[in-house]
């Protein structure tokens, strides 16, 4: 018998619902879809399938996931397959990063009762908390289910309060769970723009359900672009496409096998590879360098790949050694970081927020007057200046910064902070402090995981002296200074004789996972 958390009940169609059957008017339903969630599909040429297998890889990131998909004919290698030809992002848009969330439960469109709910992924911001019944969960909240608790306090020694925090908000999302356990939930399918009932018990179950939506909207985005049926495209996933997905590097056996069937509860492929992000992130930065050496027949280079996530920082040290036409690598990694990731950068700048308003405890009492706990406004109110890489790129001023978190508050003056005409001005002596504060942080694991290197590795393998190109994923939601403060600190660093740095987008893992795939051959013993 069907587990009930996976039975699947009668769909109920969308108001724009189509004929199962009809392929005439897939094409626009599909596409009037994919708008709402943030992908173009409407001005895409039809085009016929290219021969080859589809690979597709993808990021189950705690900020954002990403899937990178494209086509392998048999004459591909790793070397020249070049990018993936597409890619899928949950949480598109200028605010995507602000407050990263790939779920939430809404009051369902579908029926007035509120017991029936409907669910949405995208960004937070366009789905504001407190409004429909809504209740943000962000990504971090979702993937620390995956990832055992057991490695959240072994690992997070500097950041115990970080870690209490988020362990609260795991408690408030169960309770929120719980509480309507009995009510059954209409999640969206995208791929045939109907809303399915189903049943949510648990975390697990919102990731599963998560990680369907993610397929089935990558296959609607696929059905768009070779103007394939239903059948058409679920027949290309089940006998000719390639998945990889990956987990972070200290994730233990139990978390993999736990995604493994969190991931085959939500239609993937039951052959999806799961594989380790740091090592992801570094096949992508030998791919982009090999393109610097494309006119040399051999070399060897010694690259440091840094891999910052929403939680976690990995680090890896690989040795490439190119002797056309074949490729080896040689590497050791770690997770070196624990809760040192992107987040803990709002995490520290939060709580020097906090500790603003509790010297401005009178303004406070004005702006929270019915507020039983004052504690409680102050955290929320510190909680909800998030600055982001966009928000500071744009509104740079030279001695402060402005951004615009969703306050209903003007003309309030804390010192280092102010608003006026509901936009925050943050002095940006704050900011540098906090970033200087992180980059220290960072920095130091960085040169520790660095020494044991050394001792633990022969001198051929990394020869005293040698230069290192180091590469970084997962940095491009840092604000500006804050990337170039570490570089500064980084390229100071005695024993890494750093030669060039290089910065990765988001996709950087995704897109490594899509490489993994292009060429099984060279990542089998990696």
């Amino acid at each position: 018998m069907a587990d009930q958390d996976t039975e699947m009940q009668d769909a109920i169609p969308c108001a724009s619902a189509i004929d199962k059957t009809s392929t005439k008017d897939l094409g626009p339903v599909l596409n009037a879809s994919m708008q709402q969630l943030g992908i173009d599909g409407v001005n895409r040429r039809s085009v016929p399938l290219p021969k080859g297998r589809l690979e597709a890889g993808g990021d189950f990131g705690g900020g954002t996931s990403i899937v990178g998909w494209g086509w392998k004919e048999d004459s591909t290698d790793f070397v020249r397959c070049g990018d993936p030809e597409d890619y899928l992002k949950d949480g598109e848009g200028e605010h995507a990063d602000r407050t990263p969330c790939i779920a939430a439960l809404v009051s369902s469109p579908l029926r007035d009762d509120p017991k029936h709910l409907g669910m949405v992924f995208g960004s937070a911001a366009r789905l504001p908390a407190g409004e429909d019944g809504t209740l943000p969960l962000k990504g971090e909240m979702l993937k620390l289910d995956i990832v055992s608790d057991s490695f959240v306090y072994s690992q997070a020694t500097n950041c115990d309060e970080m870690v209490e925090t988020i362990q609260t908000a795991k408690m408030v999302v169960v309770g929120f769970i719980r509480q309507h356990s009995s009510s059954q939930v209409y999640i969206q399918d995208p791929l045939t723009n109907t809303h399915k009932l189903r049943t949510i018990r648990s975390k697990s179950c919102i990731t599963r359900e998560y990680l369907r939506w993610l397929l089935q909207t990558l296959k609607a985005a696929i059905a768009i672009r070779h103007n394939l049926s239903f059948e058409g495209v679920r027949a290309l996933f089940d006998r000719h496409t390639d998945v990889a997905m990956s987990l972070p590097s200290n994730s233990t056996e139990e978390d993999r096998a736990a995604f493994t069937k969190l991931l085959n509860e939500a239609g993937f492929p039951i052959t999806t590879w799961i594989l380790n992000e740091a090592k992801s992130a570094t096949l992508y930065h030998v791919w982009n360098q090999i393109g610097d050496f494309s006119g040399e027949l051999q070399f060897q280079r010694h690259l440091y790949v840094l891999d910052l996530g929403a939680l976690t920082f990995d680090a890896y040290l690989v040795t490439v050694t190119l002797d056309a036409p074949t490729l080896e690598l040689a590497g050791r990694g770690k997770a070196i970081g624990g809760f040192s990731g992107s987040q803990s950068w709002n995490f520290l700048f939060s709580r020097a927020v906090e500790k603003i308003l509790k010297r401005n405890a009178s303004q406070m009492d004005d702006l929270f007057p019915d507020c039983e706990d004052i504690d409680e406004g102050r955290e929320a109110l510190a909680a909800a200046i998030q600055p982001t890489k966009e928000i500071f790129s744009i509104n740079n001023v030279d001695d402060h910064y402005i951004i615009k978190p969703q306050l209903n508050m003007d003309n309030l003056d804390f010192g280092e902070i102010s608003v006026k005409r509901s936009e925050m001005v943050v002095q940006s002596d704050l900011l540098q402090d906090v970033s200087a504060l992180w980059s220290e942080t960072m920095i130091s694991q960085v040169q520790e995981h660095i020494e044991e290197l050394r001792a633990t590795i022969s001198p051929t393998e990394l020869p005293p002296g040698a230069r290192i190109n180091v590469g970084l994923t997962g940095w491009g939601s840092l604000p500006p200074f804050v990337l170039e403060q570490f570089q500064a600190k980084l390229s100071n660093l005695a024993n890494v004789g750093v030669e060039r740095l290089e910065t990765g987008t988001n996709s950087a893992v995704a897109r490594g996972n899509w490489l993994t795939l292009m060429d099984e051959k060279l990542t089998r013993d990696f």
